[in-house]
């Protein structure tokens, strides 16, 4: 049987997993990317970002002779399918910017062999469609939609054991073969109409971040009546209609852009059909309020402006070195607002990664906690093994807000701490 050459179109995170784990599954790959200098560190076994076995597996493909990275275009032509995995870029107001997509398509309507396209890169219900509309019909194209469901330091597990895979097409053929593209991964899939699977994206990231903001409204109030959220979350998650996999944990807010872009979606299209979106419209209002809330709980025992703050913690999340639109940078950007001074440890970067001169970064969580007033956890990894007293010792202040609630809290009757966690009272 011949084996089958897939396109990949677009290098960065989904583009890279997508690549490296068709290679592992045994299909023959062309990685394609118009960075250039992307495209050499690919061929070192360098991906643009960290994922944890990445390099790894990329290294794997290339060596035998399964993956060949290329910024050259007409590359497509020798493959039997196109998989689309160009990264969207979001604005301030997290809408996605889809140009680059099009672009490529107006490319591909004059290249020869396959016109065969699975997408996978996040874009509003309606995209493909008007994508495919750019390869002339006697090319006979044919597209499918496959939302990706990639976690960042989770991204290859994801990919080679989902549970299932949905195939959007509206051509019942064509969904047929690309079932048989990924059968080597999953042979659970669920196939139907494209735009029915560009709304599954938006539906699952809108339910997600429903759950954040739920958790974050319920952690107010808590803390209003001198409850226990996280108690409460734990009784809650024993409902077997709930369950312990919801991100119910009070404290953090979704951030990175990745889910604010599929409830941002879906209030266009609310917009766009005169159809109203109130449950859409709170959960961003929650989010986008939810870190001046928590800010304005650490002011209530520092006086922010002129202080010296750690920030422990930069990258959006475990296991991985991406800093868009992190968690870290949006505390960074609060505090600086309220005229604060900021220290940061954050083992994921290189120093010369933050470019605010006004920043110090330090190479351990203690000693960039040495002589403030504050600090801010924002990532559990960072202050791994550590307890709250050995912080505060450190410390001139004595107030730790601790938003993933990740220090071990010992008996500190007589220490004076105060341990500020989101879901309870401190």
């Amino acid at each position: 049987m011949k084996v089958q050459t897939i396109a990949v179109v677009g290098l960065w995170h989904l583009g890279c997993v997508t690549a490296a784990c068709l290679a592992k599954a045994g299909k023959n790959v062309i990685g394609i990317d118009n960075d250039q200098e992307r495209i050499l560190n690919l061929k070192q076994g360098q991906a643009p970002l960290y994922e944890q076995g990445l390099d790894d597996l990329i290294a794997e493909g290339t060596d035998s002779g399964r993956i060949y990275f290329t910024s050259e275009l007409q590359e497509m032509e020798k493959a039997d399918f196109v998989w689309i995995t160009q990264d969207t870029p979001l604005d301030e107001d997290d809408n996605c910017d889809i140009s680059e997509l099009f672009a490529y398509f107006e490319d591909f309507r004059t290249r020869k062999g396959t016109h065969q396209y699975i997408v996978s890169s996040q874009v509003p219900v309606g995209t493909c469609e008007k994508l495919i509309q750019a390869i002339p019909d006697d090319k006979k194209p044919n597209i499918a939609y496959i939302p990706e469901n990639l976690q960042l330091g989770k991204a290859i597990t994801c990919f080679q054991s989902p549970n299932s895979i949905v195939i959007g097409s509206d051509n019942a053929d064509y969904a047929r073969l690309v079932a048989n593209v990924v059968s080597s991964i999953c042979d659970n899939t669920i196939t139907c109409g494209i735009r029915t699977a560009e709304m599954v994206k938006h539906a699952i990231n809108c339910f997600l971040a429903t759950t954040i903001s739920f958790s974050n409204e319920l952690s107010e109030l808590a803390v209003k009546m001198n409850a226990n959220a996280y108690d409460v979350v734990k009784a809650m998650q024993q409902e077997p209609r709930i369950g312990s996999k919801l991100p119910l944990l009070p404290g953090p807010w979704f951030s990175g852009g990745t889910l604010a872009r599929d409830v941002c979606t879906m209030q266009a299209i609310g917009h766009k059909t005169h159809t109203s979106t109130p449950l859409f419209n709170a959960i961003m209002s929650i989010n986008n309020n939810h870190l001046n809330k928590l800010i304005d709980r650490l002011a209530e025992h520092v006086e922010l402006q002129g202080a010296q703050v750690a920030v422990l913690g930069l990258v959006y999340t475990e296991g991985t070195d991406t800093l868009r639109r992190s968690p870290g940078l949006q505390v960074i950007a609060e505090l600086q607002r309220r005229q604060a001074m900021i220290r940061v440890f954050e083992p994921m970067i290189k120093a010369n990664q933050i470019t605010d001169s006004s920043i110090t970064v330090f190479d351990t969580a203690l000693d960039a906690v040495a002589d403030t007033d504050a600090v801010v956890v924002v990532r559990a990894g960072c202050v791994k093994y550590l307890e709250i007293t050995q912080l505060v010792q450190k410390m001139s202040g004595r107030v730790v807000l601790d938003i993933w609630a990740a220090i071990p809290v010992s008996d500190n009757k007589n220490t004076n701490i105060i341990h500020i966690l989101p879901g309870c009272k401190e």
